[in-house]
């Protein structure tokens, strides 16, 4: 039996400078018990967040390993998309004026 997804989560350090040695450390924690335990050949990130205080990062199968670069490129599509209904919202609001 296979997973269909994985999650992992855990306290980020105080120190900022840290962040990118924290992430890379779930993304590596997440991605061999993935491969070890399920044999997944690869993984995609379908999740990534913060609530109370605590990091967490969900990943599916996918064809390659998910890697710290693809976490940045899925973090910055987030942004955007919050941007975005943040903007719709505020002219749904102003329409309703």
């Amino acid at each position: 039996m296979s997973a269909t997804s994985m999650s992992i989560a855990d306290r980020p350090p105080a120190d900022p400078d840290q962040a990118s040695a924290f992430h890379a450390g779930l993304l590596d924690t997440i991605n061999a018990a993935a491969r070890d335990w399920h044999g997944w050949t690869g993984s995609t990130i379908a999740d990534f967040g913060k609530s109370g205080g605590i990091t967490f990062l969900q990943l599916n199968p996918g064809e390659a390993f998910a890697t710290l670069e693809d976490l940045r490129a899925f973090r910055e599509e987030q942004r955007r998309r919050q941007e975005t209904a943040e903007n719709d919202n505020q002219a749904e609001q102003g329409r309703l004026l």
